[in-house]
């Protein structure tokens, strides 16, 4: 089983902007993960675009028994754990970012993003509706390599 502390030393380990658009070529979206905390079962960690707007993320590590929606396959190791998850970032990034069509909660005075099966979740109702009932339960992946 992969420890939760090498996924952390790993998401710890990205010191560097992480390209949505093209490489070098600076965009709004462009983002940086920082703040990287463990938590009982649980990663959590800033997301902050190149434009300013920021807010943390709570994922389940693999020693949680919870979905782990952004892994595709059984990884190897942490770092192709945080490599499938930093890939799902890129995604969720390229794909709105953190603006207002995205849902958020308050937790100790920080703005979280809401996790879901298919991605961050969307403010809109039916949208959000929608995208959930089409990735189901299980996440686009099916729950591949996910508990």
């Amino acid at each position: 089983m992969i420890a939760d502390v090498d996924v952390i030393a790993e998401l710890k380990s990205i010191d560097e902007w992480r390209y949505a658009s093209s490489p070098g070529r600076p965009a709004r979206y462009d983002y940086r993960v920082l703040d990287v905390r463990a938590l009982p079962g649980l990663a959590d960690f800033e997301v902050r675009q190149r434009d300013g707007l920021a807010a943390r993320i709570q994922i389940a590590l693999p020693s949680a028994v919870a979905p782990q929606h952004w892994l595709y396959v059984t990884p190897e190791n942490a770092r192709d754990w945080v490599s499938q998850l930093v890939i799902w970032l890129d995604e969720e990034v390229y794909t709105g970012g953190l603006g207002e069509d995205r849902s958020r909660v308050e937790r100790d005075g920080a703005s979280y993003v809401v996790v879901e099966s298919y991605g961050w979740q969307l403010r809109d109702p039916h949208e959000h509706a929608r995208l959930k009932a089409l990735a189901g339960e299980h996440g686009w992946n099916g729950g591949n390599g996910a508990r």
